[in-house]
């Protein structure tokens, strides 16, 4: 699997930070009583709101500015995203899948999804379950872009998570402002500088011609490899190939702890002899490759790399014991 340039790398932070950030409930309710109660009313209202905005997003001392346009049309939710530093990256997102188009490849990729399951409004549903590896706080009460926000805190119990740091709007529920964090490091932060609860101008978001893309959903049973290292709590949820004309199919298996999501690719390759063991962050992202039989590995996610290097040294064929 070829390694993305830092435009793809900024198009999948766009996906992941802002695409599923957006969505909050118009009205004002009543304010949750801890922490797990303001985190779900941050989830459940991600399917009502419909605004526009501008964004920071701060990674490696470097500032991306990106604007925002989300609309619920007939229940369904769209999304489109580009940024105003690097004309022409766009993402479009609509009933969960996503359509990248990237100019300097004068194509769109459409059918992705996004590499972690949780983002800003999306998270799981039974949030107290997943106490044997986090832990979640409230925090102090403050101010910012001119509304009223409550701090909430996920800290992770051990090496395999990053912790989370929200600003929840008291009013709608909406996430102003969102932190990665490794201790007390701040990998990436997002923040709102001007938002409109406004019905968005569906009729703007673009349209673009995507390069041909096949995405297969596997049975997970069919699965010709072993995982012999996960990090705890980490489960397979999803098993996919990816084909595109000319080019040999890619299997990408998605594990998940509910919060955290790790993407792991097999690619076969000719010149997988060759390569080295690579490990690179961009921001929150690892990103770890090696060779194995003929095979390319690659695992990515916003986690430590004690827990992508752990599932990358553990892909094994079936077969292999």
């Amino acid at each position: 699997m070829a390694s993305p340039s830092r435009s793809i790398f900024f198009v999948i932070r766009l996906m992941l930070l802002v695409c599923c950030s957006c969505s909050a409930f118009v009205a004002a309710a009543e304010a949750p009583q801890d922490a797990l109660g303001w985190l779900t009313a941050m989830r459940d209202a991600r399917k009502n709101l419909d605004f526009t905005g501008k964004a920071a997003l701060l990674r490696d001392s470097q500032v991306q500015i990106v604007a925002v346009e989300h609309a619920v049309v007939n229940g369904t939710e769209r999304e489109c995203m580009h940024s105003l530093d690097q004309p022409g990256h766009e993402i479009v997102r609509q009933a969960g899948s996503a359509t990248y188009f990237l100019p300097e490849a004068q194509r769109s990729v459409a059918g992705g999804k996004p590499l972690r399951v949780d983002g800003l409004g999306t998270l799981p549903e039974d949030l107290a379950s997943y106490q044997r590896f986090y832990r979640f706080n409230l925090g102090a009460r403050e101010q910012l872009i001119g509304r009223s926000v409550q701090e909430v805190l996920i800290e992770p119990l051990d090496e395999y998570r990053y912790g989370r740091r929200y600003w929840i709007d008291v009013d709608s529920k909406l996430p102003l402002k969102y932190q990665a964090l490794n201790g007390e490091r701040v990998l990436e932060q997002l923040v709102f500088s001007e938002l409109s609860l406004n019905k968005a101008a569906v009729g703007t978001f673009p349209e673009h011609k995507a390069a041909p893309y096949v995405q297969e959903a596997l049975p997970l049973e069919s699965l010709q490899w072993r995982l012999e290292r996960v990090p705890p709590g980490y489960r397979l949820v999803s098993y996919m190939r990816h084909s595109a004309p000319g080019k040999k199919p890619v299997e990408h298996l998605l594990l998940s702890d509910g919060l955290s999501a790790l993407s792991l690719y097999i690619e076969e390759s000719d010149g997988a002899a060759g390569l080295k063991k690579q490990v690179r962050h961009f921001g929150a992202m690892h990103f770890y490759s090696r060779a194995m039989n003929g095979y390319q590995i690659t695992v990515m996610g916003e986690a430590p790399l004690a827990a992508v290097g752990l599932v990358g040294d553990g892909v094994e064929r079936a077969e292999q014991r």
